[in-house]
């Protein structure tokens, strides 16, 4: 019988069988069904991502207790092969789904605001634990939260991607992020190379917690996705980089930068989410301490839980109470008008790529030209040149119309592009007294 897929713990009293074909696989290693315990995986590590480092990091996450971060897919043991570290063991989580699928456009219809809502709540709980812990996240991003959409419930995975601070000081670094989701002091930072560094902190998290919950609420819209027909900004990265938002004046002062199709209003959030909003994104651009904490995020949408409506027409149409009527209901009825709009700042953008017709010739009175006396065998070439000119001209439009097209449908593809994916950490172990986690808020009832 084959050993390749049987693993020991540490002091070898342990022995782990694994699946022979992952069940999922990543960059640094995959991950394997233990065979005899249905509720715990295995992570191996490529064999080029074994280093001596690497355990170390693991060694000291295994002395943060699992029991104070409850939200996350934590280490609970080492695993050795022929006393080599290859990876670890962790509890397996089953029925519950990634993030993205949760909030994307596609997928809302079969969820209602209220879910999106508790959705978030549970979210600010976990990384508000996480930071009392003394953890930092650092490449925080829906992918790595999976949800159970029936209660709301999350779990934080890809935990061994954080950056842990050793009880002997020994620093182990995050070398990945997710541009989309960082802020902009952090953004063209080749994490990687320098590996040395601590880029990561808690307001740091603080801006991709408010990246997250503003597209939970925005119907998965990115709060920097934008249109305009006047410059490009297409690139997420570089939006957040030079504050592009369409939704705050401070960031849109020339009036030129749109909502993307399927973008609601920031009006349909209270004035405070509106403001921890403002903070995450404007002032906290160039002043990260002013980022609302996770803390903040979780009272804030208790609150707005507190005070949700139902729309009288759909039972499913859910929305804040400080409304006087359904945004819903009111972005359906607009969305032709919003259709009709883009269209016509696309054709503005466009009529900016497209060359300037030329001017028809100046007609000036000359003495008329003497044609010399025609000859057939001439009539003939300059009636087969006359059509080589013709048909390079239409070739040429042809061509011309093309690219014009092509551009065109790049553009309309936007419309959709902007509302999804494009696709580090630190830790302090201390003997400090530390709060007790803040309760994940389980939506067993969504029915108003």
């Amino acid at each position: 019988m084959s050993t390749d897929n049987i693993y020991f713990n540490k002091t070898g009293s342990v022995r782990y069988e694994l699946s022979e074909k992952p069940i999922a696989s990543g960059g640094e290693g995959a991950i394997y069904d233990v065979i005899g315990s249905s509720d715990k995986v295995a992570k191996i590590y490529h064999e080029n991502k074994r280093s001596e480092i690497r355990r170390k990091k693991i060694e000291a996450m295994l002395r943060i207790p699992a029991s104070d971060i409850p939200e996350c897919a934590w280490p609970r043991e080492m695993l050795f092969q022929d006393e080599k570290f290859c990876g670890f063991v962790m509890d397996k989580l089953s029925g519950i789904g990634n993030l993205v699928d949760f909030f994307v456009y596609e997928n809302r219809k079969n969820y209602t605001w209220k879910q999106y809502v508790v959705a978030a709540i549970n979210i600010a709980a976990a990384v508000n634990n996480i930071h009392d812990a003394q953890l930092v996240i650092g490449d925080l991003k829906p992918d790595n939260i999976i949800i159970d959409p029936k209660n709301g419930m999350v779990r934080l995975v890809d935990t061994d991607s954080y950056q842990v601070i050793s009880e002997d000081a020994a620093v182990y670094t995050c070398t990945v992020a997710t541009p989309e989701y960082i802020p902009p002091e952090l953004q063209n930072i080749n994490f990687e190379k320098n590996n040395d560094t601590l880029y990561f902190n808690n307001k740091t998290d603080d801006f991709s917690l408010a990246v997250i919950i503003f597209k939970i609420l925005m119907n998965g819209v990115h709060p920097f996705s934008c249109f305009s027909a006047k410059r490009s900004l297409n690139d997420l990265e570089s939006n957040i980089k030079n504050g592009n938002s369409p939704y705050f004046n401070e960031t849109n002062e020339e009036n030129d930068i749109q909502l993307t199709l399927r973008s609601p209003e920031i009006s349909i959030l209270p004035s405070k989410l509106q403001q921890l909003f403002r903070r995450a994104f404007v002032e906290g651009r160039l002043h990260p301490n002013e980022r609302p904490s996770a803390e903040e995020w979780f009272y804030a949408l208790k609150d707005l839980e507190g005070h949700l409506s139902v729309c009288s027409r759909y039972s499913n149409h859910i929305y804040s109470g400080h409304l006087g009527s359904c945004p819903w209901c009111g972005l359906e009825n607009e969305m032709a008008q919003r259709k009709a709009r883009f269209t016509e700042l696309l054709n503005q953008k466009q009529d900016q790529w497209r060359p300037e017709k030329p001017k028809p010739p100046v007609l000036v009175n000359k003495p008329p030209v003497q044609k010399p006396p025609a000859i057939s065998d001439n009539n003939s070439y300059n009636d087969d040149k006359s059509n080589m000119k013709a048909l390079a001209i239409s070739l040429i439009f042809i061509i011309v119309m093309l690219l014009i097209i092509g551009i065109i449908s790049a553009n309309l593809s936007m419309e959709d592009y902007f509302y999804y994916e494009y696709s580090g950490e630190y830790a302090l172990m201390d003997t400090y007294e530390r709060k007790m986690p803040m309760e994940p808020h389980r939506g067993e009832n969504y029915e108003m």
